[in-house]
């Protein structure tokens, strides 16, 4: 029962993350033009997942267990941010962030900035890695 909680957790992080990128295409901060289908919705949930769970794994070390959660989340969320954004790009998925101007940057980057906050804070919340 205990994963659950944390896939739904993963799962409104995902979810908030992709409100946040389409909410900048609609206000026309985000330069990204995304139309996705049903297919990319499910590997962009996946990867939530698998995302979510890695961090889930790096809290079990004491050095990283040891920062502020605040901290770490936001730490977290640019580095997803750097890592898919640039194996995104390598495929021709979507540009890099920083190729399409800042406020596409500024999106983005606040989008995996909150998945990586609420992925700890679902962490911290249902484990006890933190103590």
């Amino acid at each position: 029962m205990l994963y659950f909680n944390y896939t739904v957790g993963f799962l409104i992080a995902s979810i908030l993350q992709g409100a946040i990128i389409i909410l900048g295409e609609i206000l026309n901060l985000s330069k990204f033009k995304m139309t996705p289908g049903l297919d990319s919705i499910l590997i962009y949930l996946i990867i939530g997942q698998m995302a979510g769970y890695l961090l889930m794994y790096l809290m079990t070390f004491k050095p990283i267990r040891l920062i502020n959660p605040w901290l770490l989340g936001t730490i977290y969320g640019i580095f997803l941010w750097y890592l898919i954004s640039s194996f995104v790009s390598t495929f021709g998925i979507l540009p890099l962030p920083w190729t399409t101007g800042i406020s596409t940057s500024l999106v983005s980057l606040l989008a995996f900035i909150v998945y990586g906050l609420i992925a700890c804070f679902t962490i911290k919340k249902y484990t006890n890695v933190m103590a």
